[in-house]
């Protein structure tokens, strides 16, 4: 969903506004992704990297994202009142690649509860275990945003907030890189909410209260989107 709709209509602003800048968007994995901007290959990266991983980046909080089951209409999970944990493990479960912060929360609420749900297979992106899901393989949990309804008609995303704790959508830069005018306007597309002088500070080496942050940033819904 963030690759399909918000990074296309940012970019489309984005070379409205600075004509003769070249904007190259590059996908991978979030640790891919953090390496990129790490190695000077990339300036920003936009990625749910669980957390800090390489001294040479730093993380800033963007967007929360609420979690959902996704099934294929008309499965038995659509029909129950109260979903629980137990209840989801009893179907296949079609989960994201270990690198995604999405795995580790939904492996980390399933051993809470002492629970062990059976992985059929693992997906690099969620457009890719949404056709897992419809081809009837499992059921997934996926950010609130990755189903759109005019779109996966043959989908339904049950609310899953009360189970798994939201992922946390970041923006990674390189420590002390020097972030221009178009850089921090590009910033300022993606994260219109964030101050930029914020940015600025976090690249630079000062310290920000990541976790406050992280509790204060918006929900990404498809209105963000």
């Amino acid at each position: 969903m963030l690759f399909r709709s918000l990074l296309p209509r940012v970019m489309k602003t984005f070379a409205a506004r600075f004509p003769g800048v070249m904007l190259t968007l590059r996908q991978g994995d979030p640790l891919g992704c953090c390496d990129l901007v790490a190695s000077g290959e990339a300036d920003i990266g936009v990625t749910t990297v669980g957390e800090k991983y390489l001294p040479d980046i730093v993380t800033v909080p963007a967007y929360r994202l609420a979690r959902s089951v996704i099934t294929q209409r008309g499965h038995p999970l659509t029909r129950e009142k109260n979903l629980t944990l137990k209840k989801i493990t009893a179907f296949p479960l079609v989960a994201y690649s270990e690198p995604y912060s999405g795995r580790r929360l939904v492996d980390e609420a399933f051993a809470r509860a002492g629970l062990k749900p059976r992985i059929v297979c693992s997906a690099i992106d969620a457009d890719v275990s949404k056709t897992y899901v419809e081809t009837g393989m499992g059921v997934a949990v996926l950010a609130r945003i990755a189903v759109d309804a005019a779109r996966d008609r043959g989908l339904v995303a049950m609310e899953a907030g009360h189970l798994f704790k939201p992922s946390m959508l970041n923006l990674v830069m390189r420590r002390h890189a020097y972030l221009g005018r178009q850089a921090l306007a590009f910033v300022a597309l993606v994260a219109p909410h964030i101050d930029v002088a914020l940015i600025r500070r976090c690249v630079e080496g000062g310290d920000i209260d990541a976790a406050k942050l992280a509790r204060e940033v918006p929900l990404a819904t498809a209105d963000l989107c």
